[in-house]
């Protein structure tokens, strides 16, 4: 990492932040290994990416801070909240998302679930950002939100295109989304492309958070596909379906299974 991020070792979120890039790739590389050794499976080294502004999602938890309320993270392994201070992992979005976020929920009064009383409105937050465009659905525990309108025109202009989004998630465990979504304003999903497939996500769509290094995973697995002469291809856990049509585009005959 090569910014000096605010809440390192507090959120949990990168527990090697002050760990050289060059050792970080080391230490997976013998980590990954290690793991497929017993089964006869060797790999190579780790391939480097991004350093930072690499992350296309965010999870956003709702808290109290200093009498505010305030977005931040979850520490590692409890529910202690950190408040999102910045993170490099993220692009030059992320701080735009989190301050509207916070101007918002004080301007109307809303404050943050506490899921020790069950009382509260404000639970989550989820984002996704690609190609100049966000997708944000609000995650609150009553079905009346006020302000949402005027939270989607605020994106809008700090943020860019939004899609919003409100998931009324009642539950009390630490599952983020209910089955219950409502669309509030803007286009029903997200749209983008990779490798020439052209696709639309919806909030509980999965895509990979790293669209670079998927990429290139998604070309690689491609390659090995034809030159192993497959003859058809099972694309298990196939989420939103890329690498099935990766495969197909290059004649080869897909199952797609989800």
């Amino acid at each position: 990492m090569k910014q000096k991020c605010p809440i390192a070792g507090r959120c949990g979120g990168c527990p090697w932040a002050d760990v050289p890039y060059e050792i970080q790739l080391a230490r997976k590389s013998a980590y990954i290994r290690a793991l497929l050794a017993p089964f006869g499976v060797k790999s190579g080294d780790c391939v480097p990416g991004p350093e930072e502004g690499c992350r296309n999602k965010v999870h956003l938890v709702f808290g109290r801070e200093k009498g505010r309320t305030r977005v931040g993270f979850f520490s590692g392994g409890s529910a202690r909240f950190v408040p999102a201070e910045g993170c490099p992992m993220h692009g030059e979005w992320f701080p735009a998302l989190a301050r509207t976020l916070e101007n918002w929920a004080n301007a109307q009064h809303l404050p943050p679930y506490d899921p020790r009383s069950g009382k509260g409105t404000l639970r989550f937050a989820a984002g996704r950002y690609l190609d100049g465009k966000l997708l944000l659905t609000v995650v609150s525990q009553r079905e009346r939100v006020p302000g949402l309108s005027a939270l989607h025109r605020a994106l809008e202009e700090a943020v860019g295109e939004t899609s919003l989004w409100l998931n009324i998630n009642d539950r009390r465990d630490s599952a983020v989304f209910s089955r219950n979504f409502r669309h509030i304003a803007g286009a029903k999903g997200l749209e983008g492309e990779m490798l020439g497939v052209h696709f639309r996500l919806s909030p509980e769509s999965f895509f990979q958070v790293n669209e670079v290094m998927a990429a290139r995973l998604y070309t690689r697995i491609v390659e090995l596909a034809r030159e192993s002469g497959a003859r058809q291809v099972l694309d298990a856990y196939s989420g939103i379906g890329i690498t099935s049509l990766l495969f197909a585009r290059g004649g080869m005959p897909v199952v797609s299974v989800e």
